[in-house]
């Protein structure tokens, strides 16, 4: 007796060692731990996520390769969010949707907690459109006539997102933009405010406060700028800005 239960209990022992092996076995393993300077370096979504009403999108932790390459990083994460009633994430994968009826110009702040709490990053997510704020997206300039200045080299992109910042650069390389800052605009009064708040190379010369205005024609939205002048390259001689009477024109592209 004491035999045949000493047995079944060696089975035992054998049966769960061997099922907790195949297990082990089976199931993948997670992310390697992030090495202390990968950890420090990553963002979420380099701390923006621009979308629209109904999109979809998983997001990801994000770092600089060589400065120039956004490389995603693979790691532990539990994700979250401020409340917010037109959107969800799922906290195990961080796939985000936003409901078809969100309201346009709103934001909050999504969260990755990596590892356990070593540490917490955040991104801002500004959910906006075409029709809410026509200055989204990229634009090339296609023309400058400015009373008492010599027309310039022309600007091959001008950004407006979403929340509320712009980027000018005459050559774009890479991830390289000139300089950068905040505008507001009054769509009635077609009235459009650009301030500088930093840049690789910020112009000696800039007059940020005039009128726009957004036509469409044969599929290709226009915008005309009057008393904006975003100065002169960075080989270019300073020209005069006062008395000023700027009318410059971009052509969006994707």
């Amino acid at each position: 007796m004491t035999r045949r239960i000493g047995f079944t209990v060696l089975f035992l022992i054998v049966t769960f060692g061997m099922q907790g092996r195949e297990r082990a076995v089976l199931q993948p393993k997670g992310p390697a731990p992030l090495d202390e300077r990968t950890l420090r370096g990553v963002t979420l979504e380099f701390g923006l996520v621009e979308v629209q009403p109904g999109d979809r999108r998983t997001l990801r932790l994000q770092q600089w390769q060589c400065c120039v390459w956004a490389m995603s990083i693979p790691a532990d994460i539990h994700f979250s969010m401020d409340a917010f009633d037109f959107a969800t994430i799922d906290p195990d994968n961080g796939y985000l949707t936003i409901a078809p009826n969100a309201p346009a110009r709103t934001s909050f702040r999504v969260y990755a907690d990596i590892e356990h709490g070593r540490r917490i990053v955040s991104a801002d997510v500004w959910i906006d459109t075409p029709k809410s704020n026509p200055l989204l997206g990229n634009w090339r300039q296609v023309s400058d006539s400015c009373s008492f200045v010599t027309p310039g080299h022309q600007i091959e992109l001008l950004t407006f997102r979403g929340n509320g910042s712009f980027s000018v650069t005459w050559v774009p390389f890479e991830v390289y933009n000139d300089y950068w800052g905040f505008y507001t605009f009054d769509r009635p009064a077609g009235h459009l405010s650009l301030g500088i708040r930093s840049g690789n190379y910020v112009p000696p010369a800039f007059a940020g406060d005039g009128q726009y205005a957004i036509t469409e024609k044969d599929g290709v939205r226009t915008l005309t700028m009057r008393n904006i002048y975003f100065g002169p390259r960075y080989d270019e001689a300073i020209r005069p800005v006062t008395p000023l009477t700027c009318v410059t024109t971009f052509d969006a592209y994707h």
